[in-house]
Protein backbone atom coordinates (compact mmCIF):
# COMPACT_ATOMS: atom_id res chain seq x y z
CA UNK A 1 0.00 0.00 0.00
CA UNK A 2 1.27 3.43 -0.63
CA UNK A 3 2.41 5.63 2.20
CA UNK A 4 -0.10 8.56 2.38
CA UNK A 5 2.29 10.39 4.17
CA UNK A 6 6.46 10.27 3.63
CA UNK A 7 8.56 12.37 5.45
CA UNK A 8 12.43 11.87 3.36
CA UNK A 9 15.45 13.12 5.25
CA UNK A 10 13.90 16.14 6.83
CA UNK A 11 16.31 18.76 8.67
CA UNK A 12 15.43 21.88 9.80
CA UNK A 13 17.44 24.26 11.71
CA UNK A 14 17.47 27.95 13.35
CA UNK A 15 19.26 31.00 14.03
CA UNK A 16 19.62 31.75 17.51
CA UNK A 17 21.23 35.20 17.76
CA UNK A 18 23.74 35.97 20.83
CA UNK A 19 22.65 40.19 20.58
CA UNK A 20 19.03 41.64 21.23
CA UNK A 21 17.90 43.55 18.68
CA UNK A 22 14.83 45.82 18.70
CA UNK A 23 14.11 46.72 15.67
CA UNK A 24 14.92 46.19 11.64
CA UNK A 25 16.72 49.34 11.80
CA UNK A 26 19.18 47.99 14.43
CA UNK A 27 19.27 44.71 12.79
CA UNK A 28 20.65 46.75 9.31
CA UNK A 29 23.03 48.38 11.42
CA UNK A 30 24.44 45.38 13.26
CA UNK A 31 24.34 43.57 10.31
CA UNK A 32 26.42 45.83 7.91
CA UNK A 33 28.77 46.37 10.97
CA UNK A 34 29.17 42.73 10.65
CA UNK A 35 28.64 42.46 14.23
CA UNK A 36 25.55 39.76 14.14
CA UNK A 37 26.00 36.55 16.25
CA UNK A 38 23.86 34.04 16.17
CA UNK A 39 24.10 30.05 16.22
CA UNK A 40 22.52 27.47 14.81
CA UNK A 41 20.48 25.00 16.10
CA UNK A 42 19.31 21.82 14.18
CA UNK A 43 15.91 21.48 15.71
CA UNK A 44 15.71 18.49 13.20
CA UNK A 45 18.53 15.87 11.77
CA UNK A 46 17.45 14.10 9.15
CA UNK A 47 14.29 12.30 10.39
CA UNK A 48 12.54 10.13 7.91
CA UNK A 49 9.45 7.62 8.15
CA UNK A 50 5.94 6.80 6.41
CA UNK A 51 2.49 6.68 7.58
CA UNK A 52 0.14 3.64 5.72
CA UNK A 53 -3.78 5.25 5.01
CA UNK A 54 -5.65 4.51 8.31
CA UNK A 55 -2.64 4.31 10.42
CA UNK A 56 -2.62 6.23 13.86
CA UNK A 57 1.18 6.91 14.50
CA UNK A 58 2.26 8.49 17.60
CA UNK A 59 5.07 10.48 18.11
CA UNK A 60 7.15 10.92 21.69
CA UNK A 61 10.10 12.78 22.87
CA UNK A 62 10.74 14.94 25.65
CA UNK A 63 10.34 18.63 25.45
CA UNK A 64 12.56 20.57 22.73
CA UNK A 65 13.09 17.35 20.84
CA UNK A 66 11.46 18.57 17.89
CA UNK A 67 7.96 16.73 17.97
CA UNK A 68 5.93 20.42 16.86
CA UNK A 69 8.46 21.12 14.84
CA UNK A 70 7.99 18.17 12.82
CA UNK A 71 4.03 18.22 12.69
CA UNK A 72 4.39 21.70 11.24
CA UNK A 73 6.47 21.08 8.84
CA UNK A 74 3.70 17.78 7.44
CA UNK A 75 1.08 20.73 8.18
CA UNK A 76 3.16 22.49 5.81
CA UNK A 77 3.71 25.43 7.84
CA UNK A 78 7.10 25.20 8.14
CA UNK A 79 9.47 24.26 5.38
CA UNK A 80 12.20 22.08 6.04
CA UNK A 81 16.07 23.08 5.41
CA UNK A 82 16.16 19.91 3.60
CA UNK A 83 14.62 16.49 2.74
CA UNK A 84 10.89 16.42 1.51
CA UNK A 85 7.61 15.46 3.04
CA UNK A 86 5.09 14.16 0.62
CA UNK A 87 0.97 13.85 1.63
CA UNK A 88 -1.87 12.20 -0.20
CA UNK A 89 -4.66 13.66 0.82
CA UNK A 90 -6.21 16.80 2.88
CA UNK A 91 -4.98 17.64 6.08
CA UNK A 92 -6.62 19.22 8.77
CA UNK A 93 -3.85 20.20 11.77
CA UNK A 94 -4.90 20.37 15.76
CA UNK A 95 -1.81 22.52 16.53
CA UNK A 96 -2.15 25.80 18.16
CA UNK A 97 -5.96 25.69 18.72
CA UNK A 98 -6.79 29.35 18.53
CA UNK A 99 -4.66 30.86 16.58
CA UNK A 100 -5.94 33.28 13.65
CA UNK A 101 -8.33 34.11 16.11
CA UNK A 102 -9.42 38.23 16.54
CA UNK A 103 -9.88 38.89 20.24
CA UNK A 104 -12.44 41.70 19.23
CA UNK A 105 -14.69 39.96 17.27
CA UNK A 106 -17.36 37.72 18.30
CA UNK A 107 -16.64 33.76 18.65
CA UNK A 108 -19.91 34.09 16.00
CA UNK A 109 -17.43 35.66 13.93
CA UNK A 110 -14.29 34.13 14.57
CA UNK A 111 -15.82 30.88 13.33
CA UNK A 112 -15.84 32.22 9.87
CA UNK A 113 -12.57 34.01 9.98
CA UNK A 114 -10.48 30.72 11.61
CA UNK A 115 -12.70 28.44 9.36
CA UNK A 116 -11.24 30.09 6.34
CA UNK A 117 -7.75 30.19 7.70
CA UNK A 118 -8.29 26.26 8.02
CA UNK A 119 -9.18 26.13 4.47
CA UNK A 120 -13.11 25.67 4.52
CA UNK A 121 -15.60 28.08 2.54
CA UNK A 122 -18.07 30.55 4.13
CA UNK A 123 -21.09 27.90 2.46
CA UNK A 124 -19.28 25.10 4.34
CA UNK A 125 -18.89 26.45 7.44
CA UNK A 126 -23.10 27.57 7.65
CA UNK A 127 -24.30 24.61 7.06
CA UNK A 128 -22.23 23.28 10.32
CA UNK A 129 -22.52 26.46 12.50
CA UNK A 130 -25.19 24.85 14.52
CA UNK A 131 -22.89 21.69 15.16
CA UNK A 132 -19.75 23.58 16.23
CA UNK A 133 -22.20 25.56 18.31
CA UNK A 134 -23.63 22.45 20.21
CA UNK A 135 -20.11 21.19 20.14
CA UNK A 136 -18.45 23.80 21.62
CA UNK A 137 -21.37 23.94 24.32
CA UNK A 138 -21.11 28.32 24.57
CA UNK A 139 -24.47 29.30 24.32
CA UNK A 140 -25.06 32.65 24.74
CA UNK A 141 -22.02 33.08 25.16
CA UNK A 142 -20.97 32.65 21.50
CA UNK A 143 -22.52 36.10 20.44
CA UNK A 144 -19.56 37.63 23.06
CA UNK A 145 -15.99 38.92 21.75
CA UNK A 146 -13.51 36.23 22.53
CA UNK A 147 -11.28 39.09 25.22
CA UNK A 148 -13.76 38.07 27.52
CA UNK A 149 -13.54 33.82 27.06
CA UNK A 150 -11.89 31.99 29.25
CA UNK A 151 -9.11 30.25 28.11
CA UNK A 152 -10.64 26.96 28.22
CA UNK A 153 -13.88 28.55 26.23
CA UNK A 154 -11.35 30.05 23.85
CA UNK A 155 -10.18 26.04 23.73
CA UNK A 156 -13.08 24.85 22.98
CA UNK A 157 -14.69 26.47 20.30
CA UNK A 158 -11.02 25.89 18.53
CA UNK A 159 -11.59 22.93 18.76
CA UNK A 160 -15.17 22.52 17.46
CA UNK A 161 -13.93 24.71 14.69
CA UNK A 162 -11.42 21.71 13.64
CA UNK A 163 -13.14 19.15 14.24
CA UNK A 164 -16.23 19.48 12.22
CA UNK A 165 -14.40 17.54 9.23
CA UNK A 166 -13.63 13.90 8.67
CA UNK A 167 -9.94 14.97 7.06
CA UNK A 168 -8.09 12.32 5.29
CA UNK A 169 -5.05 13.15 7.63
CA UNK A 170 -5.52 14.75 11.43
CA UNK A 171 -2.47 16.45 13.16
CA UNK A 172 -3.09 16.81 16.58
CA UNK A 173 -0.01 17.95 18.72
CA UNK A 174 -1.45 18.04 22.97
CA UNK A 175 -4.92 19.08 22.13
CA UNK A 176 -6.82 16.56 24.40
CA UNK A 177 -6.43 18.54 27.64
CA UNK A 178 -9.23 20.94 26.27
CA UNK A 179 -11.59 22.33 28.50
CA UNK A 180 -13.05 20.43 31.49
CA UNK A 181 -13.61 16.86 31.96
CA UNK A 182 -16.73 15.99 30.08
CA UNK A 183 -15.31 18.47 26.95
CA UNK A 184 -12.00 16.08 27.19
CA UNK A 185 -13.79 13.05 26.95
CA UNK A 186 -16.41 14.25 24.20
CA UNK A 187 -13.24 15.40 22.49
CA UNK A 188 -11.30 12.65 22.81
CA UNK A 189 -14.74 10.19 21.59
CA UNK A 190 -14.54 12.56 18.54
CA UNK A 191 -10.94 11.67 18.03
CA UNK A 192 -12.13 8.39 17.82
CA UNK A 193 -14.55 8.62 15.92
CA UNK A 194 -12.21 9.95 13.38
CA UNK A 195 -9.58 7.19 13.43
CA UNK A 196 -12.90 4.66 13.11
CA UNK A 197 -13.41 6.55 9.79
CA UNK A 198 -10.11 5.94 7.91
CA UNK A 199 -8.60 8.91 9.17
CA UNK A 200 -4.78 8.72 9.36
CA UNK A 201 -3.53 10.21 12.62
CA UNK A 202 -0.18 11.68 13.67
CA UNK A 203 -0.55 12.09 17.29
CA UNK A 204 2.11 14.13 19.52
CA UNK A 205 1.58 13.42 23.77
CA UNK A 206 3.09 13.17 26.61
CA UNK A 207 0.23 11.47 27.86
CA UNK A 208 1.74 7.56 27.08
CA UNK A 209 -1.42 5.92 28.65
CA UNK A 210 -3.01 8.19 25.11
CA UNK A 211 -0.27 6.95 23.03
CA UNK A 212 -0.41 3.35 24.24
CA UNK A 213 -4.19 3.22 23.75
CA UNK A 214 -4.78 5.28 20.47
CA UNK A 215 -1.86 4.47 18.16
CA UNK A 216 -0.81 1.86 15.88
CA UNK A 217 2.65 2.78 16.11
CA UNK A 218 5.09 5.23 17.76
CA UNK A 219 7.91 7.46 16.39
CA UNK A 220 10.50 8.49 19.28
CA UNK A 221 12.62 11.73 18.57
CA UNK A 222 15.15 13.25 21.20
CA UNK A 223 16.92 16.11 20.46
CA UNK A 224 15.60 16.46 16.81
CA UNK A 225 16.74 12.77 15.78
CA UNK A 226 14.91 9.97 15.34
CA UNK A 227 16.01 7.55 18.08
CA UNK A 228 13.44 4.41 17.04
CA UNK A 229 9.76 3.86 15.14
CA UNK A 230 7.72 0.07 15.89
CA UNK A 231 5.34 -0.97 17.69
CA UNK A 232 3.31 0.61 20.84
CA UNK A 233 4.54 -1.78 23.23
CA UNK A 234 8.20 -2.38 22.41
CA UNK A 235 9.04 1.41 22.02
CA UNK A 236 6.91 3.28 25.18
CA UNK A 237 8.35 0.40 27.33
CA UNK A 238 12.36 1.47 26.02
CA UNK A 239 10.71 4.74 26.27
CA UNK A 240 9.74 4.60 29.99
CA UNK A 241 12.97 2.35 30.76
CA UNK A 242 10.70 -1.08 30.95
CA UNK A 243 11.98 -4.05 29.90
CA UNK A 244 10.59 -4.71 26.27
CA UNK A 245 8.40 -7.68 27.58
CA UNK A 246 6.97 -5.65 30.06
CA UNK A 247 3.15 -5.18 29.45
CA UNK A 248 2.83 -2.82 31.84
CA UNK A 249 -1.02 -1.61 33.31
CA UNK A 250 -1.65 0.66 30.34
CA UNK A 251 -0.12 -1.34 27.61
CA UNK A 252 -1.87 -1.29 24.09
CA UNK A 253 -3.66 -4.67 23.21
CA UNK A 254 -2.58 -5.53 26.68
CA UNK A 255 -4.92 -4.49 30.24
CA UNK A 256 -4.61 -6.39 33.53
CA UNK A 257 -7.84 -5.46 35.47
CA UNK A 258 -8.04 -6.95 39.16
CA UNK A 259 -11.82 -7.72 39.68
CA UNK A 260 -11.48 -7.12 43.51
CA UNK A 261 -13.80 -9.17 45.44
CA UNK A 262 -16.29 -7.25 48.14
CA UNK A 263 -15.90 -9.81 50.98
CA UNK A 264 -13.80 -13.07 51.60
CA UNK A 265 -16.43 -15.17 53.97
CA UNK A 266 -17.89 -17.90 52.36
CA UNK A 267 -21.05 -18.41 49.93
CA UNK A 268 -19.95 -14.68 48.71
CA UNK A 269 -21.52 -13.70 45.30
CA UNK A 270 -19.73 -11.33 43.27
CA UNK A 271 -20.53 -9.58 40.42
CA UNK A 272 -17.78 -8.12 39.01
CA UNK A 273 -17.06 -5.57 36.45
CA UNK A 274 -14.05 -4.16 33.67
CA UNK A 275 -13.78 -2.29 30.74
CA UNK A 276 -10.91 -1.32 28.71
CA UNK A 277 -9.83 -0.69 25.21
CA UNK A 278 -7.97 -2.43 22.70
CA UNK A 279 -6.57 -1.86 19.14
CA UNK A 280 -8.00 -4.97 16.53
CA UNK A 281 -5.88 -5.96 13.71
CA UNK A 282 -6.69 -6.56 9.73
CA UNK A 283 -8.58 -9.48 10.72
CA UNK A 284 -10.75 -7.48 12.97
CA UNK A 285 -10.52 -9.94 16.15
CA UNK A 286 -10.38 -9.26 19.45
CA UNK A 287 -8.61 -11.94 21.78
CA UNK A 288 -8.23 -12.65 25.31
CA UNK A 289 -6.80 -15.04 27.36
CA UNK A 290 -8.32 -15.18 30.95
CA UNK A 291 -7.61 -17.12 34.05
CA UNK A 292 -9.73 -17.67 37.37
CA UNK A 293 -8.30 -19.09 40.47
CA UNK A 294 -11.63 -19.74 42.11
CA UNK A 295 -12.81 -23.05 42.50
CA UNK A 296 -15.87 -23.41 40.43
CA UNK A 297 -18.87 -25.61 39.99
CA UNK A 298 -20.01 -25.08 37.13
CA UNK A 299 -22.66 -22.09 37.97
CA UNK A 300 -20.16 -19.50 36.98
CA UNK A 301 -20.70 -17.36 33.84
CA UNK A 302 -18.85 -14.18 32.60
CA UNK A 303 -20.46 -11.69 29.29
CA UNK A 304 -18.03 -10.19 27.47
CA UNK A 305 -19.09 -7.49 24.80
CA UNK A 306 -17.45 -5.07 22.11
CA UNK A 307 -18.50 -1.79 21.46
CA UNK A 308 -22.26 -2.08 20.81
CA UNK A 309 -22.10 -5.65 19.86
CA UNK A 310 -24.91 -7.96 21.68
CA UNK A 311 -23.11 -9.85 24.51
CA UNK A 312 -21.28 -13.20 24.27
CA UNK A 313 -22.20 -15.17 27.40
CA UNK A 314 -20.22 -18.68 28.40
CA UNK A 315 -19.54 -20.25 31.46
CA UNK A 316 -15.99 -19.25 33.45
CA UNK A 317 -13.25 -21.74 33.24
CA UNK A 318 -9.77 -22.05 35.15
CA UNK A 319 -8.22 -20.90 31.53
CA UNK A 320 -9.80 -19.04 28.77
CA UNK A 321 -9.34 -18.28 25.74
CA UNK A 322 -11.74 -15.89 24.01
CA UNK A 323 -11.82 -14.46 20.31
CA UNK A 324 -14.48 -11.59 19.69
CA UNK A 325 -15.97 -10.26 16.24
CA UNK A 326 -14.74 -6.50 16.15
CA UNK A 327 -14.13 -3.28 13.54
CA UNK A 328 -10.60 -4.02 11.94
CA UNK A 329 -7.97 -1.58 12.36
CA UNK A 330 -10.02 -0.05 14.83
CA UNK A 331 -9.64 1.07 18.65
CA UNK A 332 -12.80 -0.55 20.31
CA UNK A 333 -14.32 -1.31 23.99
CA UNK A 334 -13.99 -4.23 25.37
CA UNK A 335 -16.81 -4.80 28.38
CA UNK A 336 -16.48 -7.93 30.65
CA UNK A 337 -18.50 -8.77 33.51
CA UNK A 338 -18.05 -11.81 35.43
CA UNK A 339 -20.79 -13.59 38.10
CA UNK A 340 -19.78 -16.29 40.81
CA UNK A 341 -21.39 -17.78 43.28
CA UNK A 342 -18.71 -20.21 45.70
CA UNK A 343 -17.05 -21.42 48.74
CA UNK A 344 -13.46 -19.46 49.44
CA UNK A 345 -11.34 -20.98 51.84
CA UNK A 346 -10.99 -18.19 54.87
CA UNK A 347 -6.97 -17.74 54.56
CA UNK A 348 -7.77 -16.61 50.97
CA UNK A 349 -7.51 -12.67 51.52
CA UNK A 350 -6.46 -11.71 47.64
CA UNK A 351 -8.47 -13.39 44.52
CA UNK A 352 -8.28 -11.94 41.36
CA UNK A 353 -9.64 -12.41 37.66
CA UNK A 354 -6.59 -11.63 35.42
CA UNK A 355 -7.99 -10.39 31.83
CA UNK A 356 -5.24 -10.35 29.31
CA UNK A 357 -6.52 -8.76 26.22
CA UNK A 358 -4.26 -9.47 23.40
CA UNK A 359 -3.97 -7.46 20.50
CA UNK A 360 -5.99 -8.80 17.68
CA UNK A 361 -3.82 -10.04 14.74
Amino acid sequence: MEPIIEVKDVSICFRMQHDRVSSLKEYLVQSLRGKLSYEEFWALKNISFSVKRGEVVGIIGHNGAGKSTLLKIISGILRPASGSVTCLGNIVPMLELGSGFDQDLTGHENIFLNGAILGYSEAFLKSKYEEILEFSELGKFIEQPIRNYSSGMLMRLAFSIAAVVDPEILIVDEILAVGDADFQKKSKERMLEMMKGGTTVLFVSHTLSQIREMCNRVVWIEHGELVDLGPIREICNRYEGRDQDDDGENAVGTDIKTMDRGSVYPDNWCGEKAEFRIHTGGSGLVRMKLYCPFTLDGSEHISARVDDRPPVKMGVQEHMDLVLPAAANAVVKVQLEASFSHRTPPDIRDVSLLLDGVKGE
